[in-house]
């Protein structure tokens, strides 16, 4: 089956074998025309001069003596004419989204020669509009009437807002296009507006054909219609008559219109040829993720090579709706195929080096203090840290930065620390001093990024993001120096994140070799033997109608300005048109919403299923989750799993690696396999900056004030005594005691003033409240005299050793001990809980039982440390563990002592005052259940209490979260 341009190759030359310089043709894109060549000279015998070929905004843009201004220029020449008619305080990067905007809305006037001053009329209010009924026809009454019922006469704020932008809108629109036109300038619909309007002042020589155009704007069909009358043009109409016959076929809509006009009908022909309804295999296949489709066309495209070695590559199209779909399909095309052309634009918003720009431009107003200390956030560091970029560059650099970040809980950084640990990372991170140009600045990151990416011979697709963006930045720098604008680094953000938005990336390449990867529109006029369609899904094809516009729906339809349902009957022929004379067909959709893509099959689809006549073999890859039934996981005590334990075993009395804790001990008791995860496996929860207070980090900054409060006073007075007279001086000091807390825990360093901001103000008042309840009740107490303060104690059970998998063993106990005090003859080892935790408890034995859930964590802990203490200091004074907890501490009944309680039905209670009635069972409890860790019959596996996963940071490996 030839396609659409060779037969129209065949009979141009056909036709005017001998006068080719004197055929024009006019394509709706310069794509067709360039097809078009290659085709024609398949026909011709001998070497001869080309027609002229143009494409529709060549051919009229010829006919006007305005210059066609880029979009960013023109929306600059907006912007002041909208400050000059209605003075504003809006910046320019605000202005910027409706200015795009409204550009469209006068570029779409100007194509339909719409009467604007006609049109914002009708808009400004009820009766103004009646006053204009009489030009309108009946149908433009109705809508224009049910628009304006949602008006009523006491009109609201927003209402009155609404028309008062419309007052001043035809004054902008007007004004706009005289400011331009005496620069000399115009927007492509004033050019076309022109053309139209002075249409009879063109004259034209030779042959005219207009190839392969669909819908027209009025000021096309204006000129067209001209060139049929006056100039004898042709249309070559690239149609169907399986969609134009068929009223009901939106494809096919505007062949009807125009069937019917009085000077187009002329050009068609009686029939269209009826391509679409012949033989041809079309496929349908569902597939889950976007990258599944890319990885599904690739193994068809190998299969399609394998089973037609002789395959011309030329013939094969790839039709990519959804630009996002783009480099999964170029990272799956097969190696077979050796040549592929990309006529299609990637979105520069879309690139890594976007991202990154858009992480140092973010970083300029995290910077505070002096140039020569300021200082940055660290989340705006360490996102640039992470970006691939900065990773390939220097990526030991960037962990050690981002792991000085996170170990010392540094919220801001300067240029020292940054160049201790990356010094080539000040490149790109530097104070701007005011005034300075941040496009410089942004040039200079961009030189400075390839510099550090790329040698002088390399080639690759980041180059050309490279390339593009300092030809865009160097453009956009250029445009608002000339204009005097200054910007903010926020504000110019987000105005060259708006300008970027719209920006592709065009691919060069041989357009007329290889297998074609293409947009939708790219398609025109183009016909393929295999056609592989992407993304047919809703809102990808046909795509989604943008809206964006100042006149509403109703109101563009009455002044016939393009509208959805007209876009839909666009993208229906692109549709029909591709397939007609294709031989094989297959098409891809998404079976679930991803990428941003609906789970929706596309429309067109559903049409050729149920209306078309030609079959479809339709099927869906299933890529269904099929989840294994939940299995108890159980670590064997093995070689490996021995080794690591043996950290925690001495070795004749020496220190080894390792340590246990109470928190471990009590890890064990509700869950073997957590305490294999974190302390046999080694995997430790991800640290991350604490930029603010959680209940574990208030815990910490508690124990820190009273730690920084007390050895101050010891200090101070050259003694570990406290006396009731000491507690104005522990009063007065408390508050800068805290500020040394958050200083330190925030990483900063000690001659940095801690700035306290946002819920750490809140927080800090109540640590401030805790402190002097401590301080009240000590007070209370005194006198008495400070042990230690978060005393580190390092012992060993070996009164008797335990029996291990390694014979009889020592194990190395560690505890931390938040303060230990002495009064007459009683020493409190003292632990402070910021939590619920309890003070009762049954028996010792209950401390380590796993299956009482009402088992008392605090004091296990608690004897812990008596029992390390008494083990390693043998003191003769009383000992006793006491529990300051928070729950608690405001109680008017206060009281700092652990409680046994009766086992059986009594209430009765019993302070503990002495531990060492206690000791000699918890030793022996604590002796078994170390046993049963060092026991190499007995596995690590899990809680069947599953309340305790709820909170458990491995819940996820063990499939309960």
């Amino acid at each position: 089956m030839k396609s659409f341009l060779a037969e129209l190759a065949e009979e141009v030359s056909g036709r005017w074998p001998d006068a080719l310089t004197e055929v024009n043709l006019v394509f709706p894109n310069r794509r067709a025309g360039l097809f078009f060549q290659k085709e024609l000279s398949k026909t011709l015998k001998q070497a001869t001069w080309s027609p002229h070929i143009l494409s529709v905004d060549e051919f009229i843009g010829s006919k006007c003596p305005w210059k066609k201004l880029d979009k960013l220029a023109l929306v600059f020449e907006l912007y002041e004419t909208y400050c000059a008619i209605n003075p504003t305080e809006e910046t320019f990067d605000q202005f910027f989204f409706w200015g795009e905007m409204l550009l469209k809305d006068f570029d779409d006037l100007d194509r339909n020669l719409v009467d604007a001053k006609h049109l914002f009329l009708v808009l400004m209010r009820q009766k103004e509009m009646d006053i204009s009924f009489d030009v309108l026809t009946e149908e433009q009454k109705e809508i224009l009437s049910n628009f304006w019922k949602h008006f009523a006469d006491k009109k609201s704020r927003h209402q009155e807002e609404f028309l008062a932008i419309w007052t001043v809108l035809y004054h902008i629109y007007s004004a706009f296009r005289e400011r331009l036109i005496a620069k000399g300038w115009a927007y492509e619909g004033m050019i076309h507006r022109y053309v139209a309007e002075h249409i009879e002042e063109h004259t034209a020589e030779g042959k005219w054909l207009f190839v392969g155009f669909n819908a027209f704007t009025k000021a096309e069909e204006k000129i067209f219609a001209h060139w049929v009358l006056n100039f004898q043009a042709e249309f070559k109409w690239d149609a169907d008559e399986y969609y134009v016959a068929d009223a009901n076929q939106e494809a096919g809509t505007y062949f009807r219109q125009y069937r019917g006009h009085s000077v187009f009908s002329r050009t068609f022909p009686e029939r269209f040829p009826q391509y679409f309804t012949q033989k041809k295999s079309m496929e349908w296949v569902g597939v889950p993720q976007l990258v599944g489709q890319a990885k599904l066309l690739g193994q068809k495209l190998t299969q399609l090579k394998k089973d037609n070695p002789n395959l011309q590559e030329e013939e094969v199209l790839v039709v990519l709706p959804d630009e996002s779909l783009l480099f999964p399909v170029m990272h799956a095309l097969p190696e077979s195929f050796q040549k592929f052309n990309i006529t299609m634009g990637y979105p520069l918003k879309s690139t890594p080096l976007y991202s990154l720009l858009e992480s140092v431009v973010e970083i300029q107003p995290q910077m505070k203090g002096k140039p020569e200390a300021w200082t940055v956030h660290y989340k705006a560091l360490v996102h640039l840290l992470r970006h691939p970029y900065i990773q390939m560059a220097y990526p030991l650099e960037a962990k050690a930065l981002i792991e000085y970040i996170v170990g010392q809980n540094k919220i801001r950084l300067g240029q020292k620390e940054i160049t201790a640990h990356f010094p080539q990372l000040l490149h790109l991170v530097y104070w701007l001093p005011e005034g300075q140009s941040l496009f410089g600045y942004l040039l200079e990151v961009i030189k400075t990024l390839h510099g550090w990416l790329f040698t002088p011979e390399q080639e690759s697709l980041d180059q050309e993001y490279f390339y593009q963006f300092y030809t865009h930045i160097s453009r956009l720098k250029e445009t608002l120096e000339s204009r005097q604008i200054q910007m903010e680094p926020s504000m110019f953000l987000k105005l060259f994140a708006q300008v970027v938005q719209s920006i592709r990336i065009p691919f060069s390449g041989e357009p007329l070799n290889g297998m074609q990867i293409m947009g939708v529109l790219e398609t025109r006029n183009l016909d393929f033997r295999y056609v592989f369609i992407l993304g047919m899904n809703e809102g990808s094809f046909p795509a989604a109608s943008a809206g964006h516009s100042f006149v509403p729906y109703n109101i563009r339809k009455a002044f016939d300005l393009p509208v959805f349902d007209q876009q839909d009957a666009i993208y229906a022929y692109l549709f029909y048109r591709l397939l007609q004379r294709a031989e094989h067909v297959c098409f891809f959709s998404a079976t679930e919403e991803t990428g941003g893509m609906k789970a929706e099959p596309s429309r067109f689809l559903a049409q050729l299923q149920y209306e078309s006549p030609l079959p479809i073999n339709r099927y869906f890859l299933d890529q269904a989750m099929h989840m294994p039934s939940s299995q108890a996981i159980i670590i064997e005590k093995n070689d490996l799993v021995k080794q690591r334990l043996k950290r925690y075993l001495t070795q004749g009395g020496q220190l080894v690696e390792r340590s246990l804790t109470p928190s471990a001990l009590n890890n064990y008791l509700d869950c073997r396999l957590r305490f294999y995860y974190k302390y046999i496996a080694d995997l430790q929860e991800e640290e991350e900056v604490e930029e603010e207070v959680d209940i574990r980090v208030f815990g910490l900054l508690l124990h820190d004030s009273l730690e920084h409060l007390y050895k101050k006073l010891a200090l101070h007075k050259g003694s570990p005594k406290v006396e009731a007279k000491d507690f104005d001086y522990l009063r007065n000091m408390a508050p800068k005691c805290i500020e040394e807390a958050f200083s330190h825990h925030f990483g900063k360093d000690r001659n940095q003033q801690f700035v306290m901001e946002g819920r750490n103000v809140l927080i800090s008042a109540i640590i401030k409240k805790f402190v002097f309840r401590v301080l009240e009740m000590d007070e209370a107490y005194a006198p008495f005299e400070i042990v230690g303060l978060e005393t580190k104690s390092v012992s060993f059970l070996n009164h008797w050793p335990i029996h291990t998998f390694e014979g009889k063993q020592e194990v190395q106990l560690k505890g931390s001990f938040d303060r230990i005090d002495k009064k007459d003859g009683l020493i409190r080892i003292i632990d402070y809980k910021t939590g619920s935790d309890k003070k009762d408890f049954h028996t010792i034995e209950s401390l380590f039982d796993r299956e009482d859930k009402n088992r008392c964590k605090s004091a296990m802990q608690a004897f812990f440390y008596t029992f390390l203490y008494v083990q390693k200091e043998r003191p003769v004074e009383t000992v006793v563990p006491a529990l300051i907890n928070a729950k608690e501490l405001f109680n008017e009944d206060f009281a700092w002592h652990f409680v046994q309680k009766d086992t059986g039905r009594g209430a009765n209670e019993y302070p503990v005052k002495d531990s060492r009635p206690f000791l000699t069972s918890y030793e022996d409890a604590l002796s078994k259940i170390l046993e049963e860790i060092f026991d190499g019959q007995i596995p690590f596996d899990q809680t069947v209490d599953e309340a305790k996963c709820k909170h458990c940071a491995y819940r996820n490996l063990c499939r309960r979260g």
